[in-house]
Protein backbone atom coordinates (compact mmCIF):
# COMPACT_ATOMS: atom_id res chain seq x y z
CA UNK A 1 0.00 0.00 0.00
CA UNK A 2 1.57 3.11 -0.89
CA UNK A 3 1.60 5.71 1.55
CA UNK A 4 -1.38 7.78 2.38
CA UNK A 5 -2.64 10.44 4.88
CA UNK A 6 -5.48 9.78 6.47
CA UNK A 7 -7.32 10.40 9.90
CA UNK A 8 -8.82 7.73 12.30
CA UNK A 9 -10.60 8.88 15.27
CA UNK A 10 -12.69 6.61 18.39
CA UNK A 11 -14.78 9.04 20.06
CA UNK A 12 -17.73 7.42 22.28
CA UNK A 13 -17.28 4.15 21.15
CA UNK A 14 -17.28 5.39 17.18
CA UNK A 15 -14.82 4.71 14.67
CA UNK A 16 -14.39 7.37 11.68
CA UNK A 17 -12.27 7.25 8.70
CA UNK A 18 -11.53 11.08 7.48
CA UNK A 19 -10.12 10.76 3.61
CA UNK A 20 -8.69 13.80 1.92
CA UNK A 21 -10.13 13.34 -1.49
CA UNK A 22 -6.76 13.76 -3.53
CA UNK A 23 -4.05 11.76 -4.79
CA UNK A 24 -4.62 7.91 -4.81
CA UNK A 25 -6.32 8.42 -1.21
CA UNK A 26 -10.44 7.57 -2.74
CA UNK A 27 -8.63 4.57 -4.53
CA UNK A 28 -7.07 3.55 -0.87
CA UNK A 29 -10.73 3.73 0.76
CA UNK A 30 -11.65 -0.42 0.68
CA UNK A 31 -8.52 -1.56 1.58
CA UNK A 32 -8.39 1.24 4.72
CA UNK A 33 -12.06 0.22 5.30
CA UNK A 34 -11.65 -3.35 5.92
CA UNK A 35 -8.57 -2.23 8.33
CA UNK A 36 -10.24 -0.47 10.22
CA UNK A 37 -13.79 -1.40 10.39
CA UNK A 38 -15.08 2.23 10.97
CA UNK A 39 -18.78 3.17 11.55
CA UNK A 40 -18.44 6.91 9.51
CA UNK A 41 -16.43 7.91 6.73
CA UNK A 42 -15.96 11.23 5.97
CA UNK A 43 -14.84 12.53 2.45
CA UNK A 44 -13.41 16.06 2.24
CA UNK A 45 -12.52 18.41 -0.43
CA UNK A 46 -11.39 21.70 -0.49
CA UNK A 47 -13.38 22.86 -3.60
CA UNK A 48 -16.71 24.32 -3.32
CA UNK A 49 -20.14 22.82 -3.62
CA UNK A 50 -20.72 24.07 -7.15
CA UNK A 51 -17.24 22.33 -8.26
CA UNK A 52 -17.11 19.47 -9.79
CA UNK A 53 -14.75 18.08 -7.66
CA UNK A 54 -17.63 18.33 -4.63
CA UNK A 55 -20.35 16.49 -7.40
CA UNK A 56 -17.38 13.79 -7.84
CA UNK A 57 -17.36 13.36 -4.11
CA UNK A 58 -21.22 13.43 -3.80
CA UNK A 59 -20.96 10.39 -6.82
CA UNK A 60 -18.56 8.54 -4.67
CA UNK A 61 -20.38 8.71 -1.46
CA UNK A 62 -23.81 7.13 -3.19
CA UNK A 63 -21.13 4.75 -4.70
CA UNK A 64 -20.17 3.90 -0.44
CA UNK A 65 -23.44 4.01 1.03
CA UNK A 66 -24.53 1.10 -1.84
CA UNK A 67 -21.36 -0.75 -1.13
CA UNK A 68 -20.93 -0.10 2.60
CA UNK A 69 -24.60 -0.45 3.91
CA UNK A 70 -23.71 -1.25 7.42
CA UNK A 71 -21.90 2.09 7.95
CA UNK A 72 -23.93 4.62 10.32
CA UNK A 73 -22.98 7.47 8.08
CA UNK A 74 -20.95 8.72 5.21
CA UNK A 75 -20.36 12.70 4.80
CA UNK A 76 -18.63 15.09 2.04
CA UNK A 77 -17.59 17.86 3.70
Amino acid sequence: MKYVKYHETNVSGMSTLVVPLFGDSPAMISELTSQISPNRIILCHTSSESDSAHHNAQQLKFHLENRYQTLDEILVI
